[in-house]
């Protein structure tokens, strides 16, 4: 079982602070060119974008700061 973090260390780039963890779009996409079942597919066979934003949501509360929004995310 996974558990979460406490804080996320974080460091600076030309003055704006990053997380040192980078929430990347396969998790989310990866079915699309891999094929398979995801927890992210909808009944369409769709992105659920709904879920995809509650993942970021809650990572963004972990302290999660930098997200990987390749397409279809962004």
């Amino acid at each position: 079982m996974a558990h979460p973090v406490q804080s996320v260390p974080n460091f600076r780039i030309e003055g704006v602070e990053v997380s040192k963890v980078i929430l990347g779009c396969d998790a989310f996409i990866s079915w699309l060119y891999q094929g398979g079942d995801s927890p992210f597919k909808d009944s369409d066979g769709n992105l659920n974008f709904s879920k995809v934003l509650e993942v970021m949501k809650t990572s963004l509360n972990y302290g999660v700061k930098s997200l990987d929004l390749s397409p279809p995310l962004v």
